[in-house]
């Protein structure tokens, strides 16, 4: 739950920002994601549901389709940090093709809510750039293990879920965008998980 509300912040789209000239987007992102029934180790810190605005900076380098990403957020005694790479597999006027690897560490330790979080995401997809509306697809693989306070349990998770994300970008205004977006987890019980974001892109 804690790495599927991580994770599905690593993107708000897939298109890739490198090309002639470096490319620029900073924005904040937040994901959703309630706690299942089953997750011993968030429901005995108290957690009913995960969210964290997770701050992100990603450069595109020109010519080689790379673009980096650095991301941030820290609230309550609680941080996480990652980082990672989108790679560009073809740069066209209407759509992009890119696949994506990134790494979020997260630790919590506010009030009895305290336990950490690793969490590795791949990920590839399309994004279609049309003025305004920007739609993207995605299909993504999520590594999280979460080792809590050993005060609250000794027991330690570890999951692999794969999920489909869909979403959009609005840019209503030029350099600006407002992104919704929700991913479906394919698990034993599929469920779902919902991110938003507001941010500059040039």
């Amino acid at each position: 739950d804690v790495g599927t509300a991580i994770a599905l912040t690593s993107f708000h789209q897939m298109g890739n920002l490198a090309g002639i000239v470096p490319g620029v987007d900073v924005g904040l992102h937040s994901g959703y994601k309630k706690i299942s029934d089953d997750n011993e180790i968030l429901k005995a810190s108290g957690l009913s549901a995960f969210g964290l605005p997770v701050a992100q900076l990603e450069v595109g380098i020109p010519v080689i389709n790379v673009d980096l990403m650095a991301r941030y957020s820290s609230y309550e005694k609680s941080s996480l940090v990652g980082g990672g790479a989108r790679y560009g597999f073809l740069k066209t006027i209407p759509f992009d093709v890119t696949a994506l690897v990134i790494y979020n560490k997260l630790n919590v330790e506010a009030g009895e809510n305290k336990f950490g979080a690793s969490v590795m995401t791949l990920s590839a997809g399309i994004n279609l750039n049309v003025p305004v509306l920007s739609p993207y697809v995605v299909i993504s693989y999520d590594v999280t293990e979460l080792t809590p306070d050993e005060k609250l349990t000794s027991v330690k998770g570890k999951s692999s879920i794969p999920r489909l994300d869909g979403g959009v970008n609005l840019s209503l205004m030029p350099l600006t965008y407002l992104n919704v977006g929700a991913s479906y987890l394919l698990t034993e019980k599929p469920d779902v998980a919902y991110r938003g974001g507001v941010g500059m892109k040039f």
